[in-house]
């Protein structure tokens, strides 16, 4: 299962939304043809909200209108749209598992918004960069990137949904670090404001998230009821993203139940919406979780066809905490079949690629900074009590 995390820019990272009726066509058509007469900054704009509209349906025809909108700024040569492009450019890398690509993006537009001290700018940036890191497995980084955001998101008093996002980014670091407890923790802090705002997006996104905690502390049958409660949800919303993300986690739940027909029927609905769609990183789970039940079911020629495609796309992403998974698969699978040598070369590169994640020394580093915002955090607080009594 794919975690949800808050790639915030102007959208909240989980409702990739593709268009489920005749109005939002209508809605692109209708910014398609405001283009051939809006003012060049309008125009920017406009660019703007195709892209979001067309990421997650055609991504190569979004980066069309970020190429358009590059000219555009550098002809307007105002640092903020500038800025935004470079933003967009970052998601669109994102979205098809260039994360080098994406980060150097970010970086760059991050460059831009602090040298405009655009601080609710500069916090989704760091946000972004800190999702790129928890994707490549680095999560110490990953964790120092959120926790700024969230101090800067904290500090200009923003709306509790962008609060809620740092909430669910930090949780979702902790289930990576097997941290279930302060996941939870995190994850119901987002749920709260979730629902004290009354955003069924926000609660359906941390629920999801959630599931992904019930499932890996071994509560296999609360996970699968929260996955369909969610999953009934965002086929309604026709959120296709989310739809292939909980199928493939309920693929997992059956699979950690022995279920392995439901659990490839889940698999497989998952990774054609994903192969529909270009959602890749999403694909790349659901070969290795095809590749196991066949492992499982015993079909070993199927089994390693889809692990070595899932494999392909961990290595050409880079996703360093994907190619742990990727390795341990293919080397139980070359067990299963006898193959000693090679379930022994493949057992080393998944305990290498494990030492290179999960240093004892990475985990006392994050759990140093984890310490130091929760004290500071509280420190803040107290000196604000002392404040209100004066």
């Amino acid at each position: 299962m794919r975690l949800l995390s808050v790639l915030f820019v102007t959208l909240f990272f989980s409702l990739l939304f593709t268009p489920s009726n005749a109005q939002d066509q209508i809605l692109i058509d209708s910014l398609k043809k405001e283009l051939n007469v809006a003012e060049d900054t309008v125009k920017l704009q406009v660019l703007n909200k195709l892209f979001w509209k067309l990421i997650f349906i055609d991504a190569e025809e979004a980066k069309r209108y970020v190429d358009f909108a590059s000219e555009l700024a550098s002809k307007v040569g105002d640092s903020t749209y500038i800025a935004s492009v470079e933003n967009d450019y970052g998601v669109y890398y994102w979205s098809q598992s260039q994360y080098g690509q994406s980060l150097t993006k970010f970086k760059y537009a991050l460059g831009i918004f602090e040298r405009l001290n655009n601080q609710n700018r500069i916090s989704s940036q760091l946000n972004n960069i800190g999702n790129i890191y928890d994707e490549l497995g680095d999560y110490e980084t990953a964790l120092d990137y959120q926790i700024k955001a969230l101090r800067i998101k904290e500090k200009l008093g923003l709306d509790e949904k962008k609060i809620a996002n740092s909430y669910v980014n930090i949780g979702n670091i902790h289930v990576e670090l097997a941290n279930y407890n302060l996941a939870i923790e995190y994850y119901e802090k987002a749920l709260a404001i979730g629902e004290q705002i009354q955003n069924l997006d926000v609660v359906m996104s941390c629920k999801m998230n959630l599931a992904v905690v019930y499932g890996n502390s071994g509560n296999h049958e609360l996970a699968i009821e929260t996955y369909k409660y969610a999953l009934k949800h965002w086929r309604q919303n026709n959120a296709q993203y989310d739809v292939a993300s909980v199928l493939d986690g309920l693929g997992q739940e059956y699979f950690s139940l022995g279920q392995l027909d439901s659990a490839l029927i889940s698999y497989q609905e998952s990774s054609q919406i994903n192969e529909e769609f270009g959602y890749e990183d999403i694909l790349s789970l659901n070969f290795r979780n095809i590749g196991e039940v066949f492992a499982e079911k015993g079909s070993y020629s199927e089994a390693l066809d889809y692990l070595f495609k899932a494999l392909a796309i961990s290595e050409r992403s880079e996703t360093q905490k994907e190619l742990i998974h990727d390795y341990r698969v293919i080397a139980s699978t070359y067990k299963k079949m006898g193959d000693f040598q090679k379930a022994l070369l493949y057992h080393e590169k998944y305990m290498d690629q494990y030492s290179k994640v999960f240093s004892s020394e990475k985990e006392e580093a994050i759990n140093r900074l984890q310490i130091q915002f929760e004290t500071e955090k509280k420190e803040a607080e107290i000196a604000s009590q002392k404040e209100e009594i004066r």
